[in-house]
């Protein structure tokens, strides 16, 4: 009789140990799947957060082309029937798709420049030195950016010249300095002048004007891009 209770109790206790044991590994299971749950998603953003940016630098924006006749960093800025045959600057925004490492921003202005049609032949001088003769007809563009103290130049019909409001810097259309009765022209150097890359459109004589815009240091003689 002892020994059948015995057996009842150790059989008792060995059930109760399988079901502590099976309850056990229920939790633990339990418990790993949700573990598993909340740390998927911090690791898909941590890969995203990482590697995102080497992506992104792909990114390509359809106001900078690099095809067909018009190299890369070159960037879409108006048409030639938008300018006056008379020469007067017009002003132009320059437009992209900016984006850094982690950020992508449609349609954001970076700057701007001043475009005119030639209303005669003009004769510039290069950065070394040199003469060069910009034909009537061909498009002339400057950077809108005194080299001064880099505020931004406005056209005055009154004087047909760019003036800088900052420190009564004036400028030719031609975009060299001008000086206007003995007053010192405080900028360093003229107006910076940009490339232009003309494209014919499908509208008879009309076309695209693509400018090669930077950025130039200002208060220095030289004409240097940023980089």
């Amino acid at each position: 009789m002892s020994e059948d209770l015995d057996n009842e109790a150790g059989d008792e206790a060995e059930s109760a140990s399988g079901t502590e044991r099976r309850s056990f590994i229920l939790e633990a299971s339990t418990g790993l799947l949700g573990v598993c749950l909340g740390v998927g998603p911090v690791i898909a953003g941590l890969w995203g957060f990482v590697f995102d940016p080497f992506r992104k630098r792909d990114l390509p924006s359809k106001y900078n082309t690099g095809s067909g006749d018009v190299k890369e960093g070159h960037y879409l800025v108006a048409t030639t029937d938008s300018l006056p045959e008379d020469g007067t600057p017009q002003r132009f925004e320059v437009i992209s798709d900016k984006y850094d490492a982690w950020n992508f921003i449609p349609r954001q202005p970076i700057g701007s420049v001043y475009l005119r049609k030639l209303p005669g032949d003009l004769e510039i001088e290069l950065e070394d030195g040199s003469k060069k003769v910009l034909k009537k007809g061909e498009i002339d563009c400057l950077q809108t950016t005194c080299p001064h103290a880099g505020c931004s130049v406005s056209y005055d019909g009154n004087t047909n010249a760019l003036l800088c409001p900052c420190h009564n810097s004036e400028f030719e259309l031609s975009g060299a300095k001008r000086t206007v009765g003995g007053k010192d022209n405080p900028s360093p150097r003229s107006l910076d002048r940009l490339d232009t890359v003309l494209k014919p459109i499908a509208d008879g004589d009309n076309m695209e004007i693509y400018v090669e815009f930077m950025e130039f240091y200002t208060g220095v003689h030289e004409k240097n891009p940023v980089s």
